[in-house]
């Protein structure tokens, strides 16, 4: 027993590599989401998104990224854990209050075009 601590306090726990592989990929799958939120969404405690726009944005970061998507289901739990969101379902649609997406450059691209005809 005293060998197994000074083995531990020499070498660390050592993990089997299936451990080092299993959070890996749980990490990867976390930050994907937390890259997502930081380059696609202002967060917003007043604003709301739909479910269905959210995990459109999401699903096409994640595979432009060549990331793992998952579930819309799996993709709406872990948004949910978020500090300042949380889902709300209006009558119409599901989706969350606490963020919205950023307008993509084809939209802005398109409002200035809008604004220039109108102006």
């Amino acid at each position: 027993m005293v060998q197994g601590c000074l083995d531990w306090q020499e070498q660390g726990l050592n993990p089997p590599s299936v451990v080092l592989h299993a959070t890996e990929d749980y990490l990867s799958e976390e930050n994907i989401i937390g890259r997502w939120l930081s380059e696609q969404c202002d967060r917003d405690p007043d604003a709301w998104a739909s479910s269905e726009a959210l995990f459109r944005s999401f699903e096409m970061y994640a595979r432009a990224r060549n990331e793992f998507v998952g579930t819309a289901k799996a993709f709406g739990a872990k948004l949910a854990k978020q500090p300042g969101i949380r889902a709300h379902r209006t009558q119409t649609a599901r989706g969350y209050v606490g963020l919205k997406l950023r307008p993509s450059p084809l939209e802005n691209l398109q409002c200035m075009r809008r604004g220039r005809r109108t102006g």
